[in-house]
């Protein structure tokens, strides 16, 4: 999904560094003039930091945020179909799933009589 960025917003690159523990992410985003992220970049740029690379900056927010939150960001972002399509692959899940559909239609059959 593409939105259009605000007319004083400012784009930031980010690139984190490659090894062979980590992989290498490239993200490019934009933010607001405003923003805390901007305001330090122009400051830097003020003090004639030209060549300022945000990643250890960027990775030290994130990793602010405990595992919870990873884990419902991930339950949010995942699609409807995959938790459908794992729930199948799961007999007991499968079970339960039948049943609840079962149940449902059901009850729909006894409102339409």
């Amino acid at each position: 999904m593409e939105t259009s960025a605000p007319e004083d917003a400012t784009k930031v690159k980010v690139a984190a560094t490659k090894t062979k523990a980590a992989n290498d992410l490239k993200l490019k985003f934009t933010v607001p003039e405003e923003h805390p992220l901007c305001q330090l970049s122009l400051h830097l740029r003020d003090r004639g930091i030209r060549n300022f690379d945000p990643s250890e900056l960027i990775l030290e927010v994130l990793e602010q945020k405990d595992s919870k939150w990873w884990e419902d960001r991930l339950e949010k972002e995942t699609p409807l179909e995959f938790k459908i399509n794992r729930a199948l692959s799961d007999p007991n899940m499968r079970k339960k799933l039948k049943e609840l559909i079962s149940d449902t239609h059901g009850e729909a059959n006894q409102l339409h009589s």
